[in-house]
């Protein structure tokens, strides 16, 4: 299997977000990154989809527990 590398522009394109706020972000988010040397940066393909699939269950499992807690009496 080759390993991918994404620049933080062709990463923020697959996220569809900006460049500058994954930069900004990218550590508080926990996005996983490959540093190549002092400054460069590069995202491994796969760990973006696999970030990206966990976050979509994180926001899943967050919407069903706001039904749930909206269905509950006051």
């Amino acid at each position: 299997m080759t390993t991918v590398l994404l620049t933080p522009a062709d990463a923020a394109a697959r996220l569809a977000v900006t460049e500058r706020y994954l930069m900004e972000n990218y550590a508080r988010l926990g996005i996983p990154v490959v540093r190549l040397g002092h400054r460069t940066l590069r995202f491994r393909a796969e760990d973006l989809d696999r970030w990206a699939a966990k976050q979509a269950k994180r926001r899943a499992a967050l919407s069903m527990l706001t039904l749930v807690s909206d269905a509950l009496p006051a």
